[in-house]
């Protein structure tokens, strides 16, 4: 069982405009809404993948309502700290006509020291049902940029392997509680070590030395130029086939947890790093956040060529 936890929930507003104008009035042509934030995507992914997930973190409000009964139908257990406010809603303009994708994201609910103290205990509680746990997403007003190194901390304590996909001062004080994988972007790593990127085999180096530095595997995600992947297996890559984008939020965490599934089942590196790039590419092809279809995994599966580089 995936466990995830998702401390600043989202709804995402999905909205069509064709030939998006800033500063002049725009008319959406369609729109969707589906619950989000980075751990509850990942929980949405792992279940159209086969698995079973709960999801932890804090709720709040009617939108919150909204998030737990949509999760509820997809069959993903909800065990969440209710919080007071309304969980934020981030909109998503697609607009085809400039092949372009706007994000425009809401702050979030205010939580408290009691509210974290709730979900520590709720962190013991799920400890026992899956060795590893997912922290991931931004964090809400009223936390300190070091709670995912609490929580981290936490996690190790009560007997599961902590996992962080994060970013920002989140990101960088998490690592210094030495999660077990992170999977941060290129421009992640040159802030967590303080270091420019010109080319690729310094990003390699920089992935190597974040490795030697205690975390056990790092994931490096390259877009649509793939990821890279440092273990103990060694250094792998993978490119991603060609598919056509129409949404790419979402496909980060959906392949964080196909790493996830991977670990869980003891999958060699070359099987879960090929898993993550079907199904993050599967998800490009569709409108909703953390969501594809298993056809179209599997016809990118076939496609996708890992490398092992070292």
């Amino acid at each position: 069982m995936l466990v995830t936890v998702t401390l600043n929930p989202a709804i995402d507003k999905n909205c069509k405009i064709d030939n998006f104008r800033p500063g002049e009035v725009n008319r959406i042509s369609e729109h969707s809404e589906s619950a989000a934030g980075k751990g509850i995507n990942a929980s949405k992914a792992a279940v159209i993948l086969g698995e079973k997930s709960v999801a932890l973190g804090f709720m709040a409000g009617t939108n919150g309502k909204f998030i737990e009964n949509s999760l509820i139908k997809n069959n993903i257990k909800c065990d969440f700290i209710e919080v007071n406010g309304n969980v934020r809603t981030n909109m998503t303009i697609l607009d085809k006509h400039n092949n372009m994708i706007t994000e425009i994201t809401e702050p979030g609910f205010n939580i408290t020291e009691n509210d974290i103290k709730k979900l520590e205990e709720k962190i013991y509680q799920y400890a026992k049902l899956s060795p590893y746990m997912l922290f991931a997403g931004s964090i809400p007003a009223g936390c300190s940029d070091d709670i995912y190194a609490r929580l981290i901390e936490t996690a190790r304590n009560a007997g599961t392997i902590p996992i962080l996909d994060a970013s920002g001062s989140a990101l960088i004080k998490g690592v210094n509680a030495k999660p077990f994988m992170i999977k941060p972007n290129q421009d992640e790593i040159k802030q967590l070590l303080n270091i420019e990127i010109e080319n690729n085999d310094q990003l390699i180096d920089s992935a190597v030395k974040l490795y030697n530095s205690g975390i056990k595997l790092v994931i490096v995600s390259l877009g649509k130029k793939g990821a890279l992947c440092v273990s103990k297996e060694g250094v792998y890559t993978a490119d991603s086939p060609y598919v056509p984008v129409i949404n790419t939020v979402g496909c980060g965490d959906t392949m964080v947890a196909c790493f996830m599934i991977g670990l869980i089942h003891k999958w060699d590196m070359k099987k879960t790093l090929s898993l993550a790039i079907a199904a993050s590419s599967a998800n490009c092809m569709t409108e909703y956040p953390a969501y594809f279809k298993l056809s179209d995994v599997n016809n990118i599966l076939e496609k996708v060529q890992v490398k092992q580089l070292k």
